[in-house]
C-alpha cells in the first residue's frame, strides 16, 4: 500500500455516467486512510491518502480500467 497522504489523481477508463463515477469513487473512498475524494474531470479523482498495490485489479473488478 502507498502510504503517502498527498493528493494523487486516478483516471479511470470505461465510466459512463454518474452512476459509473459513483461506483468509483466509493470504492476509492473506502480505501483505509483514504480521507478526500473529489471529481477532477469526467474520467478522474483526485485522492488524498493511500492507495493499495491492488487498485487496477480493483477498478477492473468493477468493469472499468485504470489509466496509468
Amino acid at each position: 500500500m502507498n502510504e503517502s497522504n498527498s493528493t494523487r489523481r486516478v483516471t479511470v477508463k470505461g465510466m459512463m455516467c454518474d452512476h459509473c463515477r459513483g461506483a468509483v469513487r466509493k470504492l476509492l473512498a473506502g480505501y483505509p486512510g483514504v480521507t478526500e475524494v473529489t471529481q477532477a474531470g469526467p474520467d478522474a479523482f483526485d485522492v488524498v491518502g493511500p492507495l493499495p498495490d491492488t487498485l487496477a485489479a480493483d477498478i477492473e473488478d468493477l468493469g472499468y480500467t485504470l489509466v496509468p
